[in-house]
C-alpha cells in the first residue's frame, strides 16, 4: 500500500506539471466556441477528486485571466449544467467581487431557485456544491442591494415561520402583525411565485433535515451549523431566526451527528438563542420524574440523591434517562413541554428511534442545565474527536459572519483554528508512522527526521522533566513534541491504527542541541515506557494555540494524550472601550451590537501589492494617535516609508531607520543652537532641561519677530504671518520628537533590548507579529494605542495583539490577509496601485525586456541561472535591495541560498545575497521590490507566477513546456532566451548598441566574470 500511495502521488504530481496547459488550451478554445463537453474537461481539472475542494492553481488561473466574466457570464442561462454551476460557484466564493456581477444578470433569480432546490435534493450527495451553496448565500447576505434582499427574505424572515403548524402561539408580539401582512401578500402571489416563495421558506428546514443522515459528512454539517451561527446574528434577519431556531430546539437536534468541534459552535449559539433566560429549578425535574415512574427505583433513587444540579452533572442525569424507552421518554417531554411546542420540533426528529430518544433527552435536560462551556472560557482538545472512520473536519470554510462581541470573533477563530491544528497535528503523525515498520512495542525498523529516540527521560522535581537525546534538535526556543509509545497497529482506535497506543502532547523548551525541559500540572504515569517522540514541525495554527496557552491560563486533562487550552479574553466585550457601560434599549430588538458599534471603528481593505499603503496608514495619525501596524512580513516592515519625520511611524528592531531619525533631530538640534548662539552639542548630550531652554527662547525671539518674517536664516521662506506661524509649530513638533529621542540617543549593544521596549511604548510602530509575541513573552509593559493596523494578518494576528494591549481600541484597519474573511460583512475598500509608476524609466538598464521567461536545462541550472541573474544586475549597478529572488517550493530555496553561500565567495563578498522568498502561505505579499528573479521550478502544485516586481520581473524554467502557459507575454515565443546589454549601467537614460542573447548559464557567468572584473 505504501508503495501504491507513493506512486499515485507521483502521478498527481506530473499530471499537474500539465494542468495549467490544458486549463490555457480549454479556456482558449472555450472563448471562441462553447460547448458543454469542453466546460466538463475544466470540471475535472479543477475538481480531480469528490467532494474535495477545488484545486488551488488552476482556479488562481482562472481569476487571473478574467474566464468568470469572459467565458461564464456570457453563457449564463437558467439551461446551464451542474458542472457549468460547480465551476461558477468555486469561482465567485473564492472572489466576493463576481458575486455583485452576477446577481444582475437576468437569469440570476431562476438559477438561484435552481441552487437551492438542489441544496434541498437528498439524493444529491456532491456535498462539496451544497457548501458552496450554503457560501454563496452567506456573502449575498452581506450585500445590501434591492435585489439580493429579494431573493433572500422569504428564506430568512418572517416567512419561515409558516413551515410551524402553530406559528402564531410562538411567534414574538412585536412580530405577529408582520407576520399576518406576509400572509395576505402570499395569498396574492401567482402560482409560479408561490412555487418560488415556498422553495425558498423551506430552504432552512430542508437543510437540517440532511444534517440529521447518517450519511451526511462532517464538513457538510460543519457549513451548516456555521451558517446558522451566521444567520442567528445578522442583524436584519436575528429578530424572525433566533425565536424560530428556539422554537424547534436546534441545538439538541444538532447535537445527535455532532463532534467536539461542532459542538464548540452550537455552544456558542445555545448562548445565543438562551441569552437572557433563566434556568429551571432542578426540582422541576426531580418531580417530573417520581410522578412519571413512581415504580422505577432504580431511576428515582438516584436522582432523588442529588441535592440539587451543583451535586451533579449533565452526563450523569443523561446516562441515567438512558435506560428508559422511547415511549417513556416521549412521557417525560410531554410533561415539561405542551403539544404544540412538541409539534413544532418534532417536525425534524428522524424515526430512528435510538436518535428521536437522544434529541428528546437533551430537549428536556437542556431547560436545567447551563451549557458547560462557554464562548468566554472555552477549552480546546485537539485529539478527543478522531472516530474510527477518521473524518475530519473541513476548515476551509470562513462564513462572513457578524459578531455580537469580540469575544464571539475570539472564540470562532480559535475554534477555526484548533480544527486546523488538529488535521496537520493527525496527518503528521500519519506521514511519520508510515516511514517505519513496526515489530513490537517501541521495536521498529525505519526512520523519520521527526521521530526522536530518547537515550533518557527523568522527572527532575514534582512535574519537571528533562528529556535527553542523540541526535540534535532544531534551534528554536520552543518546542511541540509527541511523547509516544509504540505498538502493532489495530484498528481499536485511530492512533492504535498508525502504532501508537500512548501518547502525551506537550510543550517543551530547548535547552542544548540535545536536551529538551517541560513542565506537566500532572504526572505523567510510567514515563519510562516512552523511548521516543515526535517532532511538530513550525505551523500558523499550532503556534497560535502554543502562545495563547503560555499567555492565558492552561489545564491539562485527566485523559491520556490530551490536553485543554483554557481561552479566556482579557478583552470583555467589545473592541470598544465605552461598551460595557453602555445599556441597550431593551424596547429595541437585539441586533448585532457589535456591526451596530463598530461601523466607524473597524475598516477593511482589498489592496494590491504596490498600492500606497503607507498613505492610508500616515492619515490615521491625524485623528487617531499613536499607531501600531502588524505584519507577517520583516521585509514589509524594513520597506515602510513615514512620511513624516516629526510623528513618525518606526520601523521595529531597524538600526537604519532610528539612526536616520536621531540624524535628523541632531541636524535641526544644531540648527536651532547655531541660531541662538549657544554651544551645539548632539542629542545624547543634551538634557531634557535644555531642550525645554531651546523651547523657550524661540518662542520669545519669535514673538519680537516682524510679521511676515522667519527669524532665523534655517527658515528660507519669507511669507505671510500664517506661514511664520506654522514655521513656529514645527520648531515645536521638532522639539517634542528630540524629548522623545533623547533617552535613547545614545544607547548601544546591549542596552538596545531596553531601547526599543522604551521606543515601542513612546512612538507610532510598525512591527511583525513574531517581534511582537516576542515583546509579550519578555514581559514587557505595553502601553495603549489608538489605532491598531493589521497588514496581511492572519485570523490569529486579532486575538494574539487585542489579548495582550491594556485597554479596548477604538479603531482597527484590516487591509488584505486571511483576516478579512472575519469582516467581510463590512463595506470593503480597495486601495489600487497607481495607473503609471512614478520612477519608471523608459527601459531596465542592461536587458532588453521588463519581463523575460528564461529556459534551463535543468533544476540545478535554473538554480545558478537565478544567482547569476543577480550578480549581473548587481555589477551594473541594480541596487541589492530593489531585487528579491522568489521560489516555488522549499527545496529550490535551500538549493538557491546553498549555492549562493558556496559557488561564488568572491561576488558574495562584493555584492552580498538578496532576499530569498517562499511565498506559498501568503505571508510575502505585500513585499515590494522593483526588480523580481523567478525560479519556477516546484515539487508541488505551488507556482509563483504573480509579477512581484514593480518594474521587471525575470522568470527561470526548466519546465518551459508548461510554465509558458502561466504567461500571456510568452505567447508566440519559440525561444525563451535571455537577452542583454552588458554595455548599459543602472541608472543610464539612453540605449547601448551592443545586445548580446545568453544561451545557456555559462555564458551569463561569463558576462559577470567580465563586469566583475572592471
Amino acid at each position: 500500500m505504501k508503495g501504491q500511495s507513493t506512486s499515485i502521488r507521483k502521478m498527481n504530481k506530473e499530471s499537474h506539471k500539465d494542468k495549467i496547459s490544458q486549463l490555457h488550451n480549454l479556456t482558449r478554445k472555450l472563448k471562441s466556441k462553447y460547448t458543454n463537453n469542453i466546460l466538463n474537461e475544466i470540471y475535472e481539472l479543477l475538481y480531480p477528486i469528490a467532494n474535495e475542494s477545488i484545486d488551488p492553481q488552476g482556479l488562481k488561473y482562472l481569476l487571473q485571466h478574467d474566464f468568470t466574466t469572459t467565458v461564464l457570464y456570457k453563457q449564463l442561462n437558467i439551461d446551464v449544467t451542474n458542472n457549468y454551476l460547480e465551476v461558477l460557484l468555486g469561482l465567485i466564493t473564492n472572489e466576493i467581487s463576481l458575486l455583485d456581477i452576477f446577481i444582475e444578470h437576468n437569469d440570476f433569480s431562476a438559477l438561484f431557485d435552481r441552487l437551492i432546490g438542489i441544496c434541498q435534493d437528498i439524493s444529491f450527495t456532491n456535498y462539496r456544491f451544497k457548501i458552496y451553496t450554503i457560501q454563496l448565500i452567506s456573502m449575498m447576505l452581506t450585500r445590501k442591494t434591492g435585489d439580493v434582499s429579494g431573493l433572500v427574505v422569504p428564506m430568512f424572515g418572517i416567512h419561515i415561520w409558516r413551515n410551524l403548524k402553530h406559528s402564531e402561539d410562538f411567534l414574538p408580539k412585536g412580530l405577529k402583525v408582520e407576520y399576518n401582512s406576509e400572509i395576505y401578500s402570499y395569498e396574492n402571489l401567482s402560482a409560479a411565485e408561490r412555487a418560488s416563495y415556498n422553495l425558498r421558506s423551506r430552504w432552512l428546514l430542508q437543510l437540517l433535515k440532511s444534517y440529521l443522515l447518517e450519511e451526511t459528512p462532517i464538513p457538510f454539517r460543519e457549513s451548516i451549523v456555521k451558517f446558522l451561527l451566521f444567520i442567528s446574528r445578522h442583524p436584519k434577519y436575528n429578530s424572525f431566526i433566533i425565536p424560530f431556531l428556539k422554537s424547534i430546539q436546534v441545538c439538541s437536534l444538532l447535537r445527535v451527528e455532532s463532534t467536539n468541534i461542532i459542538n464548540e459552535y452550537i455552544d456558542i449559539l445555545q448562548q445565543s438563542l438562551t441569552e437572557g433566560e433563566s434556568i429551571a429549578d432542578f426540582a422541576v425535574l426531580q418531580q417530573s420524574i417520581i410522578e412519571s415512574f413512581p415504580e422505577n427505583k432504580t431511576l428515582v433513587d438516584p436522582i432523588m440523591s442529588f441535592p440539587s444540579r451543583y451535586n451533579c452533572t449533565e452526563q450523569q442525569i443523561r446516562e441515567l434517562l438512558q435506560v428508559l424507552s422511547i415511549e417513556d421518554i416521549q412521557k417525560l417531554t410531554n410533561f415539561h413541554y405542551s403539544s404544540k411546542e412538541i409539534s413544532n420540533f418534532q417536525i425534524l426528529i428522524p424515526d430512528n428511534s435510538k436518535s428521536s430518544k437522544h434529541i428528546q433527552i437533551d430537549i428536556i435536560l437542556s431547560r436545567f442545565f447551563p451549557i458547560e462551556k462557554s464562548t468566554y472560557s472555552i477549552s480546546h482538545s485537539f485529539w478527543q474527536n478522531f472516530d474510527d472512520s477518521n473524518n475530519l473536519i473541513n476548515t476551509n470554510l470562513v462564513l462572513p459572519s457578524n459578531f455580537r462581541n469580540y469575544t464571539d470573533l475570539e472564540t470562532s477563530i480559535t475554534i477555526d483554528t484548533s480544527s486546523k491544528a488538529k488535521i496537520e497535528l493527525y496527518n503528521h503523525l500519519n506521514n511519520v508512522m508510515s516511514r517505519i515498520k513496526i515489530d513490537g512495542i517501541n521495536r521498529y525498523k525505519g526512520t523519520s527526521k521527526y521521530l526522536i529516540k530518547i537515550k533518557s527521560i527523568d522527572c527532575l522535581e514534582r512535574n519537571k522533566y528533562r528529556i535527553v537525546t542523540n541526535s540534535p534538535i532544531p534551534d528554536q526556543k520552543h518546542i511541540v513534541i509527541a511523547l509516544i509509545e509504540i505498538c502493532k497497529p489495530d484498528n481499536s482506535s485511530s492512533f492504535k491504527r498508525l502504532g501508537i497506543r500512548r501518547m502525551e502532547l506537550i510543550r517543551a523548551t530547548r535547552e542544548t542541541k540535545t536536551i529538551l525541559a517541560f513542565e506537566s500540572r500532572r504526572k505523567f504515569e510510567s514515563v519510562e515506557d516512552f523511548k521516543q517522540f515526535v517532532l511538530f514541525p513550525v505551523s500558523d495554527s499550532l503556534e497560535y494555540l502554543e502562545y495563547m496557552k503560555s499567555l492565558k491560563e492552561s489545564k491539562f486533562d485527566d485523559r491520556d494524550w490530551t490536553y485543554d487550552y483554557l481561552v479566556k479574553s482579557k478583552v470583555e466585550d467589545s473592541i470598544e472601550p465605552e461598551r460595557k457601560k453602555r445599556k441597550l434599549d431593551p424596547s429595541q430588538p437585539k441586533k448585532d451590537v457589535l456591526e451596530k458599534q463598530q461601523q466607524g471603528s473597524i475598516h477593511i481593505y482589498k489592496a494590491s501589492r504596490f498600492a500606497d499603503i503607507e498613505a492610508q496608514i500616515e492619515s490615521l495619525k491625524t485623528s487617531n494617535g499613536r499607531i501600531l501596524i502588524l505584519t507577517p512580513s520583516r521585509n514589509v516592515v524594513d520597506q515602510y516609508q513615514t512620511s513624516n519625520n516629526q510623528d513618525p511611524t518606526i520601523r521595529f528592531k531597524s538600526q537604519k531607520c532610528l539612526s536616520e531619525l536621531i540624524q535628523f533631530c541632531n541636524q535641526r538640534l544644531e540648527e536651532f543652537q547655531s541660531g541662538l548662539g549657544i554651544k551645539v552639542n548632539p542629542l545624547e548630550k543634551v538634557w531634557e532641561m535644555e531642550l525645554d531652554e531651546i523651547h523657550n527662547k524661540i518662542a520669545k525671539i519669535w514673538d519680537n519677530a516682524k510679521e511676515g518674517t522667519s527669524p532665523f536664516d534655517f527658515f528660507s521662506e519669507k511669507d505671510e504671518k500664517s506661514d511664520s506661524k506654522s514655521q513656529l509649530e514645527s520648531i515645536k513638533k521638532d522639539l517634542a520628537l528630540m524629548r522623545k529621542l533623547q533617552p535613547v540617543s545614545g544607547m548601544k549593544g546591549q542596552d538596545m533590548q531596553k531601547a526599543w521596549k522604551y521606543i515601542f511604548n513612546t512612538f507610532s510602530i510598525i512591527i511583525t507579529i513574531e517581534d511582537f509575541k516576542q515583546l509579550i513573552e519578555s514581559d514587557t509593559k505595553i502601553m495603549s494605542f489608538d489605532s491598531v493596523i493589521f497588514w496581511n494578518c492572519k485570523s490569529t494576528a486579532l486575538p494574539i495583539v487585542l489579548d495582550s494591549l491594556p485597554q479596548k481600541i477604538t479603531n482597527i484597519e484590516i487591509i488584505g490577509g486571511q483576516l478579512l474573511e472575519y469582516f467581510q460583512y463590512l463595506p470593503i475598500q480597495t486601495l489600487s496601485a497607481p495607473k503609471t509608476t512614478p520612477e519608471k524609466n523608459k527601459f531596465n538598464a542592461g536587458f532588453s525586456k521588463e519581463f523575460e521567461l528564461i529556459e534551463a536545462e535543468n533544476q540545478i541550472e535554473e538554480a545558478e541561472y537565478c544567482i547569476l541573474l543577480y550578480y549581473y544586475m548587481r555589477s551594473i549597478g541594480y541596487p541589492g535591495d530593489e531585487i528579491a529572488v522568489w521560489v516555488c517550493c522549499k527545496r529550490q530555496e535551500f538549493l538557491i541560498k546553498e549555492i549562493f553561500n558556496s559557488k561564488y565567495p568572491e561576488w558574495k563578498k562584493k555584492y552580498n545575497i538578496p532576499v530569498v522568498i517562499y511565498n506559498e502561505d501568503g505571508v510575502h505579499d505585500f513585499d515590494r521590490f522593483k526588480y523580481s528573479i523567478v525560479s519556477l521550478f516546484s515539487d508541488g502544485d505551488y507556482k509563483e507566477v504573480d509579477l512581484n516586481g514593480r518594474l521587471g520581473n525575470y522568470f527561470v524554467s526548466s519546465d518551459i513546456k508548461n510554465d509558458k502557459n502561466y504567461f500571456h507575454q510568452a505567447a508566440g515565443i519559440k525561444k525563451h532566451l535571455l537577452s542583454v546589454h552588458p554595455s548599459e549601467r543602472y541608472g543610464d537614460v539612453k540605449r547601448g548598441k551592443s545586445i548580446k542573447i545568453v544561451h545557456n548559464s555559462r555564458e551569463l557567468e561569463k558576462i559577470v566574470e567580465q563586469l566583475s572584473e572592471k
